[in-house]
């Protein structure tokens, strides 16, 4: 899949400045959904492997939402404005791009063939959680579908059981749906930038490790493997 390559436009911002333009992780602590991310991947072992054929349980009809054009436009314009304020020739590169096609669209189009689906702020924060955990660990190796499925599975449990996303309205999931998304195909971009450049790939590394252990996310305690992340300290 090149998760990397799943959700990625060229990422206007160094490498070590990456953290601060993505303000990785902070919509998460806001809702709650990290803590109920690191409970969820601490449940998870890797013993019992899926049935065969396993596939994701439709999210929770809350963590869907009715996209609006005007919301679109006016989250990407405060993603730009909080971006400008510790990196303005990215956030202006930023600002071009989001002018000269839908974003959003075409990353909805490239998700949709890996199951992701699209306008489900669940399957948001998965694509998010994947793509900052292969950066994180240097690596640009392509998750399994079963990965994938089994992490779009973690995190729409994780947010469905938020007692706060059960009355989040549409604007509110689009806002959150969008930046994950925006975030992710960031990270995207210096993945692919990163290959065959290793002093590139752990500046990534240390930037995304960096801003997402300070919103609550380690995301270096986590492996990766059929049954979605589990922790990588826990006996196996």
């Amino acid at each position: 899949m090149a998760a990397a390559a799943l959700l990625a436009f060229g990422a206007p911002t160094p490498a070590q400045d990456l953290g601060g333009a993505l303000d990785l992780g902070q919509l998460g602590a806001d809702i709650g959904v990290n803590a109920a991310i690191r409970a969820n991947v601490a449940r998870t072992r890797s013993e019992s492997p899926p049935p065969a054929g396993r596939r994701v349980r439709p999210a929770a009809a809350r963590l869907t939402y009715t996209p609006s054009p005007d919301r679109r436009r006016d989250n990407l314009a405060r993603f730009v404005a909080k971006s400008r304020t510790r990196d303005p020739q990215g956030a202006a590169q930023l600002e071009r791009l989001f002018a000269s096609q839908d974003v959003i669209a075409r990353m909805h189009r490239e998700m949709a063939a890996y199951g992701f689906r699209p306008n489900d702020v669940g399957d948001a924060y998965a694509a998010w959680w994947i793509n900052a955990w292969l950066a994180a660990h240097g690596r640009t190796a392509d998750p399994s579908r079963t990965q994938i499925d089994a992490v779009r599975a973690q995190a729409a449990q994780a947010m469905a059981s938020l007692p706060q996303m059960n009355s989040a309205s549409d604007a509110v999931k689009q806002e959150a749906a969008e930046a994950y998304l925006v975030q992710t195909a960031l990270i995207g971009g210096q993945l692919e930038g990163a290959k065959g450049n290793p002093d590139q790939s752990r500046r990534l590394a240390m930037a995304v490790r960096t801003a997402a252990r300070a919103a609550g996310l380690d995301l270096m305690a986590m492996d990766l493997t059929d049954q979605g992340f589990v922790s990588s300290r826990a006996p196996r």
